[in-house]
């Protein structure tokens, strides 16, 4: 099982990054959103097997 993850930056608003949840739910991810100044760091991590 391979794992690999990659960041993504996006501005600091809810309904934007509750959207990237939705989305990982749906292709079995897990997201980590982390407050960074004016952005949030959005760290995906994907597991493929």
């Amino acid at each position: 099982m391979l794992r690999y993850y990659y960041i993504i930056y996006i501005p600091c608003v809810k309904h934007i990054y509750t959207g990237f949840i939705v989305i990982s739910r749906v292709y079995n991810g897990i997201y980590y959103i982390i407050s960074h100044y004016k952005y949030y760091i959005l760290l995906h991590f994907k597991f493929l097997r």
